[in-house]
């Protein structure tokens, strides 16, 4: 993706994700993108007026169902001070955001995060954010449910009755300014930033899904904004577009009307619809039996599940006004932090590194990825904490290709790239790893990892409800736990954060990020990546109610041990069993770099 990214900005020309896969040498690269026009440069096509019957790709034409959305659709926007003539799209929602709008908390699934203008004041910051979001519809999203027949058969969890299944996009236009966005926020210092707005939220019920506050500091004389969203309206990828676009805006002074008339992004409704299209299509249902045929029987592995469940829920960082599954008011007093407010780190998370000489020496001579190394570290850690033989965790996948595209796509035919849609594409898969051998080698688990990872990863589309209707009730209740418990995501870009902070520029981004703060709805979760080419890097963010600050340190510690470890080639013919989770050299506490 970064590969992708690179040729995208040198260029203006685009090679996808999957083109590499199919043209894998550098003279099929080169060919490819001999024959690519310059990148697509057709202004954003608005429509006149909010969407008919045609325009809603879920009521399949038939008019009683886009009446039933629009009447909905208008019980929420009254709320708002909105109306039915203010709205610019309906987008059927991928099966994935039933996780990031099951609402358990105000805070479910919200990122907080502060960039501060470099050369910007209030006013332009303001404005810019205005233009900007003309080419980012999902950040002008509101959630609303939608009952279909489809999913009655789902009857495990209640909750799917009332899933919100569609988005709401709204137009650009000051009623939506009104309720979206704050302004004229005055502060003295940036330091002031991190204690402003605060319990404000995205609202994954009604929304809106973005939220952002604007201030000036004083100090400076430059702007700064606050923005808290639910994940289900952007990903790392489509974020980074927003920013990228809020740089430009900001140097070049953009208007809306200048915006409108600049290169758009490519069209996330054109990803949902297709989604939704061919959810039940051959490809899709490959898809679908890949992971059910490794998830079945998982209602057994209950025991594999780590952390232990300490306190009812699953929250990092602020808990207030959380709610039991039934949808009822938790009791405050049952949970309770295990640390002192002063060592209290779950939100943002313990990271340390630890080097490791060796990591290209496993690529060259066994083709063993970092990645796979630190997950396969991280699921002997679980075995280990478990007692059992068995690793049950999520896994984020960057998504970053057309859903099903086999189904709808003609020989020949070039697509647009995908890591361009303006919205977001992750999903959220399950990995099940056992070890039934005690015997086995080490690198026979690396490249069993690595295969399956491979086809996480191509078949991670699959849609969520498809799988859980193929599984048995308890099945589908441990893998909603596991979503919970435990997630897993390597980052890529931690390395060049890394090498970033180190290098000064004669001109910096018009934007600088001050604070980004994750209120995921889960127990522990790793962001791991490389310090450096020859060093590992975890973050370890968790729910200080389950888990205190003394035990996560020891977690880093075990799991960077055990990748170390694995790491080196001298270890490779060994047995799992042998795998070490201390002794290895482990460093302090760092800055994060997420």
């Amino acid at each position: 993706m970064r590969f992708s990214g690179a040729v995208k900005k040198r260029l203006q020309k685009d090679i996808s994700v999957d083109d590499l896969t199919l043209y894998p040498s550098i003279q099929e690269q080169a060919r490819v993108l001999d024959s690519r026009p310059v990148r697509n440069t057709e202004t954003v096509q608005r429509r006149l007026g909010p969407p008919s019957v045609e325009d809603m790709t879920h009521c399949s034409g038939q008019t009683n169902k886009a009446l039933q959305t629009e009447g909905r659709a208008k019980v929420l926007l009254k709320k708002l001070g909105l109306s039915w003539n203010d709205v610019e799209d309906i987008i059927h929602a991928p099966d994935v955001s039933y996780i990031y709008l099951r609402r358990r908390r105000p805070q479910t699934w919200t990122q907080r995060a502060i960039y501060i203008a470099q050369r910007a004041n209030h006013d332009q910051l303001v404005n810019a954010w205005k233009a900007v979001l003309l080419h980012h519809p999902m950040l002008r999203a509101i959630p609303s449910g939608f009952p279909d027949e489809e999913y009655a058969s789902l009857e495990v969890d209640p909750y799917r009755a009332s899933v919100k299944r569609l988005f709401i996009v709204l137009q650009g236009n000051d009623l939506w300014w009104n309720c979206s966005i704050s302004t004229g926020i005055e502060v003295q210092e940036p330091q002031e930033l991190r204690s402003t707005f605060l319990n404000e939220w995205a609202d994954a019920d009604m929304g809106p899904l973005v939220r952002v506050a604007f201030a000036n500091i004083r100090s400076t004389g430059t702007g700064a904004f606050i923005l808290v969203g639910n994940h289900a309206a952007f990903d790392n990828l489509s974020m980074n577009l927003v920013l990228e676009d809020l740089n430009s805006a900001l140097d070049h002074d953009l208007t809306a009307e200048e915006m409108l008339q600049a290169p758009g992004h490519t069209s996330y409704k054109d990803f949902a619809d297709r989604y939704y299209l061919h959810r039940r299509g051959n490809s899709a249902m490959e898809a679908v039996a890949f992971h059910a045929q490794r998830l079945r029987g998982i209602g057994n592995l209950k025991k594999s599940l780590w952390p232990a469940q300490r306190a009812p829920g699953w929250f990092k960082g602020c808990d207030d006004g959380w709610t039991n599954a039934d949808g009822t008011l938790g009791d405050t007093a049952l949970r309770i932090p295990l640390d002192q407010p002063s060592d209290r780190e779950g939100v943002d998370g313990l990271t340390r590194t630890a080097p490791t000489i060796r990591l290209k020496e496993m690529k060259a001579a066994y083709g063993i990825l970092p990645h796979i190394i630190l997950k396969a570290a991280v699921s002997l850690f679980n075995m280990r904490r478990t007692g059992t033989n068995a690793a049950l965790f999520a896994n984020v996948e960057a998504g970053r290709s057309w859903p099903f595209s086999k189904d709808w796509t003609t020989l020949g035919e070039v697509l647009q790239n995908p890591l361009n849609i303006a919205g977001p594409l992750f999903h959220v898969v399950i990995n099940r790893i056992e070890i039934t051998n005690p015997d086995e080698k080490v690198i026979h688990l690396l490249k069993r990892v690595q295969e399956e990872q491979v086809l996480l990863s191509q078949y991670c589309q699959a849609p969520l409800f498809e799988i859980q209707r193929a599984l048995s009730s308890e099945d589908v209740k441990v893998m909603d736990e596991a979503v919970l418990r435990q997630g897993y995501n390597w980052a890529p870009g931690i390395q060049s954060a890394a090498a970033g902070r180190s290098q000064s520029t004669i001109r910096p981004p018009a934007l600088a990020k001050f604070q980004r703060v994750a209120y995921d709805d889960i127990g522990f979760a790793w962001t791991c990546g490389l310090w450096d080419p020859q060093t590992l890097y975890v973050n370890a963010s968790y729910d200080d109610c389950q888990l205190s600050k003394p035990e996560v340190m020891l977690a880093l510690e075990e799991v960077l041990c055990a990748g170390a470890w694995l790491s080196d080639p001298n270890n490779v013919e060994k047995k799992v069993s042998d795998c070490v989770f201390e002794g290895m050299q482990v460093g302090e506490l760092v800055k994060s770099l997420e």
